[in-house]
Order: C-alpha cells, then structure tokens, then sequence
C-alpha cells in the first residue's frame, strides 16, 4: 500500500466519525491534515501498513484527527485548508476550463468533418445542419449565408469535392476562420455582426475589476500582517509585554502571510493577462484600420490580399475569449479563498498594537542612536561576511558554494532576478523565533549559500547566519518537520515525504479515472501511402549491419570479372558462371593480356589450353573429372 492509499483509508474513517456528530469534511482536506499530523508527530507511524494498527492505536489517531478537524477558531488548521483549498480549487477550475475547450474543439471538429463528407449535397437551409428552427437568429443566418457565398460560391463545390479528404479539412477551417473575420468586421463598421458580444470590452471590465478586488484584499491582508509581526517584534525585545498569546499570534501571522501568497499569485496572473488583453486589443484595432484601408469602397478585393487579415482576426478574437475564461476561473478560485479573511477570530488587541507603535515611536526618535547601532551592525557584518559581485561569485565556480557571501545591489545587476530560499523569509528568525515569519529586507542585500539566496529580517540577523549558516537551515528544517504547516509557505513541501498537494490531487483524479470505464467508438480515415509509391524504395534497410554487408559487396564486385564456360555435361541444364579476382596491373599502369595497336598487324597462334570439369552433377555415385587440353589451333597437341 502506497503512503497516499494509507492516508486515504484514514480520511474515511476520520470522516465516518465526523459524520456520526453531524459534520461532513472533505476527503483531500482531511487527508492533508492527517499527514501534517503524522508529520508533526515525528512520522512514527507507518502509513504504509495502517491498517495493521493496533485497535487502540488507531482509534486515538482518528479521535486526534477528527478533533483537529472539528476544532473551531484555529489558524493552523485554517492554514492547512486554505494551502489545499487553493491549490484543488485552482486545479479544478483549470480542469473544467480544459475541459469546456476540449468540448468545444471536438464539436468543431464534428461540424468540419460533417461538412467533408457532406459534399456536394451541402444546403443553405439552417435545418438540414440540426439546429432547432426556434435557435436560428435569421439575421445572423442571411450574413452568414452572404458571406460563405462571397468566400466558398456553390460553383467551387465540385473542384472541393476532387480534393483530397485532408485537403478538404484545412479548407474547410480556413473558410470558417475567414467568414468569422469577415462577420467580425462587418460589426466593426456597423453592417452586421449580429449576435456576437463585445468581447474585448468585456474582458478589459472583468479584468479592471478582479484586480481591484484583488489589490484592495491583499493590502487589507498585508497591513494586519504588519501589524502582526511589529507586536511579536515588540515582544521579541521585550519579553512579558503583551497580553496576548506568543504562540497564537504566530499562528494567526502564518495564515494571513498564506493568504497574501494567495492573493499575490492570483493578482499577479491577473496583472499579466490584464496587460495581454491591452496588446491583443492594439493588435486587433491595428487589423481593423488595415482592412479598412484595403477594403474602403471597393467591390471587388484579391482574396490573397484581404483573407491573411480575416484569418488574424478571427485568431486573436479567439485568444481574447481565451482570456476572458481565465479571468472568470480566477474570479471563481478568489471566490473560493476569500471566506478565509474572516476564518478566525484574531487575538491581536488594539492595546498590543499601540505599545508596539509607541515603542517604534520612541526608537525612532533616537536618531543618533539608531544611526550609531546601524553603522556598528554594518562594521560587524562586514568583518562576517565579505560583500562582492554576482560575476565574481560566478567566476568562483564550486569554490565559492561553502562559504557565505554577501551580495548587494551596487555590485549585482541580476538582483532582482535572483530566486530568494524560503519565499524571501528570514531563516535566522524561522530558526530561532520558532517558526515566527519575517520578511527579508532585501535592501540591506543577500547572502548567497550553497547556490541559494538569503533574505534577512535585518542586518544582525545576517551576521549571526554567515557565521552559522549550517545550523540555521537545520533548524529551519526542524522547524518545519515540527509545525508541517510551514512547508508551503517556504517551499519545502518536497523535502516532506508525501507531503505535496499535487500527490493528494493526483490520487483523487487516479480514482475518479478508474471508478468507472468509459468506451468510445473512433474511426479514423488514412490513405494506403502518404506518399507516392514513386518515392517507395523497395531495397530500403535500416538494419546498420545490412548497410555494411552491402558497403563490402559493392567494393569487392569493383575487383571482380564474370565468365562462364558451358559443358557437354551440363549442356541444356544451366548456365554455369564462376568468379575471379583480377590480376594486378603492371607498372606501367597496363593490364596482362592487353595489348597495343601498332601501324603492322601480324601474329601467331600460340597453343591454348582448354580446362572441363566433369561429374559436377548427376548421381551421388558420379566420380569428379578434371580434363585438360592443349590444343594449335584444332589440333589436340596433348592431353592430360
């Protein structure tokens, strides 16, 4: 059994006892919990093998779950719901987005193969293509059908239906590309475009809007987080101060400090498809003005010069509508985090608030002072740590990995490129304060550790990390095996075995995929050859030992000469032929047995022997013969 089927098999029970008091819980968020709990316990259980726990083992495990679950007021586990919560509800809204396309696209893909195999029988009747009569917007009809007749005239069906059934599918979703341009541009000019809405205006609204919501939530979110961590500094310098609880204050800060990484994730995607939208607009103002200035009061346009515009067109209204599903599953997924903002009920008093505001007051006032304990700070850190370039550190290599260097601006133009080690908290007070999250100041610069980059809280906290780096982040990393709840936020959920969101939702989309078998009937239409059989080569191999047994042959035959003899014996039978290698050249560069021409012509005839071999063929009994003859002219002079 995997860990993930372990933690599962617990969920149900955990929710089988919350059932019973009439609560029902979410299987992935129960199931999360339950291993941040098996983690903080030091992962002594085995939830491999779960369900071999003993009885009363097992029935504590669920109680303390179930207690956990059906705790009120407690910002840790509102922190645990809000880390799932985002994280299933982005995926599955993006799922049903993928979806929706995936639908959209296939029935696309219907219609277009409808109108292939339709063929010349196609009709500019609305209900012969299956749309109930009631849906039909007549005007909308009667644009289309002018359109298509401007583009796709009757007269070419028979040249389409001679086309190749690929050939017809590129031309038949180039013809609805361009009649879409064309209908987008008839609304442009206010001669038609019925029925399609104004989707940049739209988008640009939705987009404006959900980025106010966002920034407006996020600096409401980021001021009570301040407030939060100027009280537990106070503390920190003054212990005994407050009236409020230490360890729930830190609580409370971790789950506003989720939600701001919530908001900033979303406001961000927001932000970059706002600006996409404003260029896509250009763009498409930018195809308008040309077709207008290519069509004005023409009758007549080449289809060669016009159709690219219609085609860009219809495309980037397409990428327009694309974005402004992402905006509304954006809308959806705020929708789903914005009841954390209001999850608990916060402990920080107003009297807390004010003397931590007095004391920052009266430490501010003392200017001299504080300029005195900075520069001494800074002459501390520079006696810690040596400051230099990122090319500097680059240029080191490995060398440079074990020890600590400070980075700053002045001498780093990649600054604010650098990808910051635990979300740009300060590890020194995650280490120390337990657990407690300060943000890095990065004006006072990074130090660059084992090929990671380090933001600090201030300029001792630094100094006290470059002078003990290895056992801060082990204590960062106690840390977070103790409090699970802090993975997230620093980005360590892979460093916990089984403890990444993704792994809870990918088991939950495994079981859904296998809970139920579904079949499709597919055809698909593919020709014989996609190529000519002219281009087939029938001795083609690609077998490398066939291509060098082949290499060797072709250079042996270049050294070899055929000759064949022909036998009494094997008269009528076949056609014997033998092999041998020709003899070497002389020096000269000429062959034996050539001759040269000269002005007289004479010669002799030389004795010629003759060679035959019998007893090649026939019985098995057959004896081998082997004849030789010498013979001037046709006389046999001797025989061997």
């Amino acid at each position: 059994m995997k860990v993930v089927d372990g933690v599962k098999w617990l969920a149900r029970k955990v929710i089988e006892n919350c059932q019973d008091q009439g609560i029902h819980l979410s299987e992935l968020e129960c199931g999360f919990v339950i291993r941040a709990h098996v983690l903080s316990m030091g992962d002594e259980i085995n939830l491999r093998n779960v369900q071999t726990l003993e009885e009363k083992e097992l029935d504590e495990l669920v109680i303390a779950v179930s207690d956990k679950m059906l705790s009120k007021n407690d910002p840790i586990l509102e922190t645990l719901k809000l880390q799932v919560g985002f994280e299933a509800s982005y995926a599955a809204e993006l799922l049903k987005l993928r979806r929706r396309k995936r639908k959209f696209e296939e029935k696309r893909s219907e219609l277009i193969k409808r109108a292939v195999t339709t063929g010349s029988n196609l009709r500019s009747d609305p209900q012969d293509s299956g749309v109930p009569p009631d849906t039909i917007n007549r005007k909308v009809e009667r644009e289309l059908a002018s359109a298509l007749e401007s583009v796709f005239p009757q007269a070419n069906l028979i040249a389409f239906n001679s086309l190749k059934h690929k050939q017809k599918l590129d031309n038949i979703d180039q013809l609805a590309r361009v009649v879409n341009g064309i209908r987008l541009f008839n609304r442009q000019i206010n001669k038609g475009g019925e029925g399609i809405a104004d989707v940049p205006a739209m988008a640009m609204v939705e987009a404006k809007a959900l980025q106010e919501t966002l920034q407006k939530n996020l600096t409401l979110v980021e001021q009570k987080a301040k407030l939060y961590d100027e009280v537990l500094n106070f503390e920190y310098r003054n212990p005994g101060s407050i009236a409020g609880s230490v360890d729930r204050l830190m609580s409370e800060l971790t789950q506003r400090r989720q939600l701001i990484m919530c908001y900033h994730q979303l406001l961000f995607e927001t932000t970059s498809g706002l600006k996409s939208l404003r260029n896509m607009h250009q763009k498409l103002q930018l195809i308008m003005e040309e077709l207008k200035s290519l069509v004005g009061g023409k009758t007549a346009i080449p289809k060669e010069t016009v159709y690219p515009h219609f085609v860009s067109l219809s495309a980037v209204w397409a990428s327009m509508e694309g974005e402004r599903e992402m905006i509304t599953m954006r809308q959806t997924v705020h929708g789903d985090i914005e009841s954390y903002l209001t999850c608990f009920v916060p402990t920080l008093t107003s009297g807390d608030i004010n003397l931590a505001r007095d004391y920052n007051r009266l430490k501010e006032s003392k200017v001299l002072e504080m300029k005195q304990a900075k520069d001494a700070d800074m002459i501390l850190l520079n006696r810690s740590v040596n400051t230099i370039g990122y090319a500097e550190l680059k240029a080191m290599g490995e060398k440079g990995l074990n020890t600590p260097y400070r980075l700053i601006k002045k001498t780093t133009p990649e600054f604010g490129r650098l990808s910051l080690k635990y979300q740009g908290f300060c590890p020194y007070t995650i280490a120390t304060l337990y657990g407690h999250l300060a943000e890095g100041n990065p004006d006072i610069g990074v130090i660059a550790y084992k090929g990671s980059f380090y933001t600090f809280q201030g300029m001792r906290e630094m100094r006290q990390f470059s002078e003990e780096p290895d056992r801060i982040l082990q204590g960062v990393r106690e840390m977070v095996v103790e409090s699970p709840h802090l993975a997230h936020l620093l980005d360590l959920q892979d460093e916990l075995p089984n403890f990444a969101i993704s792994v809870f939702l990918l088991a939950g989309d495994q079981r859904k995929s296998t809970s139920g078998a579904t079949s499709h009937d597919v055809g698909t239409q593919t020709p014989t050859h996609f190529y000519p059989s002219v281009h087939i080569d029938t001795k083609y191999t690609w077998n490398e030992w066939d291509l060098r047994r082949r290499a060797i042959q072709m250079v042996n035959l270049t050294n070899k000469k055929t000759s064949g003899a022909q036998t009494v014996n094997s008269h009528f039978r076949r056609e014997n032929a033998s092999q041998y290698t020709l003899p070497r050249p002389y020096d000269d560069g000429s062959m034996p047995g050539k001759g040269t021409q000269t002005k007289t012509t004479q010669g002799t005839n030389v004795p010629r022997t003759l060679r035959y071999l019998g007893g090649l063929r026939g019985t098995v009994d057959t004896n081998f013969v082997e004849k030789r003859f010498i013979m001037d002219g046709n006389d046999v002079v001797k025989q061997t």
